[in-house]
């Protein structure tokens, strides 16, 4: 027999699908029905990983003849969990929990540094305020991108790892994303609203602009921001297909090319809007005790990474126009 033979043997015998064989390893279902298929050859550690899997030597699985071995000595506790209803034996769930909060807590403590910069705007005197802002900023920004960038590098990782997940969501799974989407709408919604209120609210009864309403504001965003994005992530986590779609394109050429385009746009669009975003801060700063617009740039200059993120999605949107929607016969 040859080890197309072996493999599908193996794998129809435990009752394996091409999907969960793929989990298993590691692989996509393509690499799977292409061995199968002889039309490509697993690497070495794959091989060693499939001999593990079924409990057989790599002389038995390449040129041996695996349907005279009897199935009980082939048993193996990977493969019977395999073969057990679906389950998240990847992490998925757990790795996409802990992303959607990492990454909403990144982009909120981003936000609430700029807040407390404000605030500080409107209590401290002299030149000891300027370097308060700015501390509080870079802080910010810094303890951010701590939450931001390991979680981005352990997302790659996990997709590189898994390129396959198959779908263990229940219907009951599904409804209750459903509804924690809309409850982190709602509350983000009202907690932006209630920053909104109480400057509006402080301002007419000071009868001027103040830093605590305004830091209401942007506190009011920061939370508000982090429950969108946590709402948000966790809802489409359950898009296991979308996920499995997405690591189908990446293995594509064509679709690996396209990526890397949206990638390298949205790098320039987000470091312009960075650019902008602390030039209006550090520049406007200065002059925000004595001028309203001043002040209004302040506390606004956050909303270039929200319009440079809209960009993002835009020019994702018109790159990947032009190419062919390969999920079918996939």
């Amino acid at each position: 027999m040859s080890f197309r033979e072996n493999l599908q043997h193996l794998r129809s015998t435990r009752g394996l699908t091409q999907e969960r064989l793929a989990v298993l390893l590691g692989v996509s279902r393509q690499a799977i029905s292409k061995w199968e298929s002889d039309r490509a050859y697993p690497e070495m550690d794959k091989l060693l990983t499939i001999c593990d899997l079924f409990g057989c030597t790599l002389d038995e699985l390449v040129t041996g003849d695996l349907r005279t071995t009897d199935a009980d000595t082939l048993e193996d506790p990977l493969v019977s969990q395999a073969v057990s209803p679906v389950q998240d034996y990847t992490g998925y769930d757990a790795h996409m929990r802990g992303f959607a909060w990492k990454i909403a807590a990144g982009m909120g403590v981003i936000i609430a540094g700029a807040a407390l910069a404000v605030l500080i705007d409107g209590l401290a005197v002299g030149s000891f305020k300027d370097a308060a802002e700015f501390v509080l900023i870079a802080l910010g920004i810094v303890c951010g991108l701590a939450l931001l960038v390991p979680v981005g590098l352990s997302h790659a990782a996990f997709r590189k790892e898994h390129p396959y997940i198959e779908d263990f969501y229940t219907s009951a799974d599904r409804a209750r994303g459903i509804r924690e989407l809309a409850v982190s709408i709602v509350i983000g919604i009202a907690v932006i609203l209630g920053g909104i209120g109480l400057m509006l609210l402080g301002n007419a009864v000071h009868e001027r602009e103040d830093g605590w309403w305004t830091a209401a504001v942007l506190f009011g965003a920061a939370l508000g921001t982090g429950l969108f994005i946590w709402g948000g992530i966790r809802y489409w986590r359950l898009d296991v297909s979308g996920y499995n779609k997405e690591q189908r394109q990446e293995i594509d050429p064509a679709r690996r090319a396209a990526s890397a385009r949206v990638e390298r746009v949205c790098g320039v669009i987000m470091l312009i809007a960075t650019i902008i975003a602390l030039a209006a801060l550090f520049l406007a700063a200065p002059w925000a005790s004595e001028h309203v617009i001043a002040r209004v740039i302040v506390a606004n200059f956050w909303l270039a990474w929200v319009i440079g993120g809209l960009a993002c999605g835009i020019a994702a949107l018109v790159l990947n126009k032009s190419q062919p929607d390969e999920s079918q016969g996939l």
